[in-house]
């Protein structure tokens, strides 16, 4: 009898809940099997194609999703769609410091007094005008895949300098001429990003899907143990977390 499996749509994040099925799968049997199709490949590009008289996802992709769907008849759909949005504004300190408060916050926690406080509603803005692409990648994809689905939220953010100093990634020339933003706006700003893609899922019925509760550490940032190979992503070992999440979902942990 096949082993069901679970169709993985998603960007750079998706690169460790794939690594972590490997490695659970070379570790023992897994009830579940995975077809991960990673957007940031090159014949994804563009993803969003304009037609006359709507919006459509790359050929390519659809394509891919369609034999994914001939040969291995997903009973699950997960999406990993954005994701380090919130890392590109606020990884880097800005030139002009800034904070943001979530809706019920006190603001004699501003980091600062001498910070500006951006508008949560502005902020959220931003986000939703950087990522109109995935929220229409989304919203087609859904209409295509009509199947209990998940958009897997990101993993909160580093907090240790030297990490992200060691490891600058993308981020190295950024981090060479400025200083890494107070981790309690990092925070901040990861939290509303992860709201954000809750405002762009939920609607459609897709359940969020929060980073695994293992991971947290005491200060609500991402434990030391699952650091990834940059300053943004998370390692094998959350992938793997985050994969046992997914067969939880799916009623088959």
């Amino acid at each position: 009898m096949a082993v069901p499996s679970v169709l993985a749509i998603g960007a750079s994040h998706l690169n460790a809940i794939a690594a972590g099925y490997e490695r659970l799968h070379a570790e023992q049997d897994l009830p579940l099997g995975l077809t991960a199709l990673q957007l940031n490949l090159p014949k994804y590009n563009p993803l969003i194609i304009r037609k006359p008289s709507c919006f459509d996802v790359n050929n390519a992709l659809k394509e891919d999703i369609d034999r994914a769907l001939e040969t291995s008849d997903p009973v699950y759909i997960v999406y990993s769609l954005g994701g380090n949005v919130h890392n590109v504004v606020g990884l880097v300190q800005h030139p002009v410091p800034f904070d943001v408060f979530l809706p019920g916050e006190v603001r004699r926690r501003r980091i600062s007094p001498h910070t500006k406080v951006v508008p949560y509603a502005m902020m959220e803005a931003m986000f939703a005008h950087r990522n109109g692409g995935f929220k229409i990648a989304l919203e087609v994809l859904r209409g295509y895949l009509k199947r209990p689905s998940v958009q897997i939220l990101p993993p909160p953010p580093i907090a240790s300098e030297e990490h992200i100093r060691r490891r600058p990634g993308p981020f190295k020339e950024a981090l060479e001429q400025g200083k890494i933003a107070p981790v309690a706006l990092r925070q901040r700003l990861w939290r509303t990003y992860c709201n954000f893609l809750r405002s762009i899922s939920e609607p459609l019925d897709i359940k969020c899907l929060e980073p695994p509760a293992d991971a947290i550490d005491q200060t609500g940032c991402l434990a030391t143990a699952y650091y990834g190979a940059d300053p943004t992503h998370a390692n094998t070992e959350y992938g793997k977390l985050v994969f046992r999440q997914i067969l939880e979902e799916c009623g088959v942990a």
